[in-house]
């Protein structure tokens, strides 16, 4: 009998932790930003019209930046020290929410600082098991300037298209080099004069014949006037 009751005991211990562990509301963040930029503290829950808590910080580090509970409402925070003050509810008593966001700006390095909540109340009377979450920030990370002058100068030299001084084009002298060279008048006259020298006949005696004898029809009519001089003087001779 007493077994049984121990039995009966430690099933229902369990039992309620069981249903506390799937009620309970936490707290998360990001675990390390760098300095200057945002985190966001985030209290997740089951789905509620209505939440109402507290989050304490390290205002000298963090600078509240606002919250918003979801379907309930943006701007439902109010920093005052180092505290601010969450109260959303369902306008429509219809609308839920399952998380609140609390965003702060880094304003300096730290190993670790916690965001701790108090007070947390939601209609379904969720308790928070781990009420406070820790945050690191780290110095920026320093971006080495000049990160195109790593870049080797002359990297286009490398990839040189062909410029117009590289491609030589054709001067006036090359292209009238492959036109025909017009001839001068001196050079026509050059030219008249050798076609006439060519045409000249240089006598035995070295010097140029000016006059030719004529040919053809002159040398026929010598011949006929041979002939008929001495047909005149036969018929000269037989009259006699």
């Amino acid at each position: 009998m007493k077994k049984t009751i121990v039995v009966v005991a430690i099933l229902a211990m369990v039992l309620i932790t069981m249903m506390g562990s799937v009620n309970a509301a936490s707290v998360t963040a990001n675990k390390e930003v760098e300095k200057g930029k945002t985190v966001t503290v985030t209290v997740n829950m089951e789905a509620t019209s209505a939440v109402q808590f507290d989050m304490s910080y390290d205002n000298t580090k963090f600078e509240f930046v606002g919250a918003s509970a979801g379907a309930l409402g943006s701007d439902v925070g109010v920093a005052n020290g180092g505290v601010v003050k969450v109260a959303a509810f369902a306008l429509d008593g219809k609308s839920t929410t399952k998380s609140v966001t609390v965003t702060f700006k880094t304003l300096a390095t730290t190993e670790g600082e916690k965001f701790t909540v108090d007070g947390l109340v939601t209609e379904n009377g969720e308790a928070i098991a781990n009420p406070a979450v820790t945050v690191k920030v780290t110095a920026p990370v320093e971006v080495k300037p000049g990160t195109d002058d790593n870049k080797k100068p002359g990297t286009d030299d490398n990839n040189k298209p062909s410029t117009d001084d590289n491609k030589k084009p054709a001067t006036d002298d090359k292209q009238q080099g492959t036109t025909t060279t017009p001839v001068t008048d001196d050079k026509k006259q050059e030219t008249t004069t050798k076609s006439q020298n060519a045409d000249q006949k240089v006598g035995t005696n070295g010097k140029v014949i000016t006059k030719l004898p004529q040919t053809g029809t002159p040398v026929f009519i010598g011949v006929a006037t041979i002939i008929a001089i001495a047909g005149v003087a036969l018929v000269v001779r037989k009259a006699k």
